[in-house]
C-alpha cells in the first residue's frame, strides 16, 4: 500500500504512470489450506481496483496482475509444504517471460483494465470459480487437497519414526 501511494504522488505530478500489483488467481478462490493465501490476494486485488479508480483521471495505469500457476521457485518454499508440482496439470502452468509480457501490454494499452488474467484457461478457470454453481465444485476440490496434504505429512512422520522404511522407501523411488 505505501509503495503504491508513494508511487502515486510522483506519477500524479506527471499525470502519468502505471503501477502492477501482483495479486493471483487465488484471489477469486477459497478452500481448505488457502485461507490466509486467497485472502491476502483477495485484498490486494480490491486495494487495487480501489486505487484504479482514483488514479485513471491522474493518468496513472493500475493493473491487479492475477496470474495462476507461474514456473518459479514459489511452489517450493515452506508456505507451500506439501504441494506436489506434478500433480498440477502441465496445462496449468504459465513461463514467468509469458506472464509479464502479457501484463506489461495490457496496462500499457489505452483502456486497460484494473484486474488482469494473463491467460484464457486462467479466464476461464476465474470465472467457473465465481458462478452459483461453484461451491460444491471448491469444496471437492479442497476435499482432494487436504487429502493429498494429510497423506503427505503421515508419510513424512512415518519416514521420520523409521529411518530404515525411509531409506528402503529412497531406495525404491530411485
Amino acid at each position: 500500500m505505501r509503495i503504491s501511494g508513494a508511487g502515486m504522488r510522483v506519477m500524479r505530478a506527471r499525470k502519468k504512470g502505471y503501477i502492477i500489483n501482483v495479486s493471483s488467481i487465488a484471489a477469486f478462490l477459497y478452500g481448505t489450506g488457502v485461507a490466509q493465501y486467497s485472502a491476502t490476494k483477495a485484498y490486494v486485488l480490491t486495494f487495487t481496483r480501489s486505487i484504479a479508480c482514483d488514479a485513471k483521471r491522474h493518468g496513472i495505469h493500475v493493473q491487479a496482475l492475477c496470474p495462476g500457476f507461474i514456473h518459479t521457485g514459489f511452489h517450493t518454499t515452506e508456505t507451500m509444504r506439501g504441494f506436489d508440482k506434478s500433480k498440477t496439470p502441465g496445462i496449468s502452468w504459465l513461463s514467468p517471460k509469458f506472464v509479464v509480457r502479457k501484463s506489461l501490454a495490457s496496462v500499457r494499452g489505452k483502456n486497460p483494465p484494473a484486474v488482469y488474467v494473463p491467460s484464457l484457461r486462467h479466464k476461464l478457470a476465474a470465472m467457473i470459480f465465481n458462478a452459483p454453481f461453484a461451491d460444491p465444485l471448491i469444496r471437492l476440490l479442497a476435499v482432494r487437497r487436504a487429502v493429498a496434504r494429510k497423506n503427505a505429512e503421515k508419510q513424512e512422520s512415518e519416514a521420520e519414526s523409521d529411518p530404515h522404511r525411509a531409506c528402503t522407501a529412497a531406495a525404491h523411488s530411485s
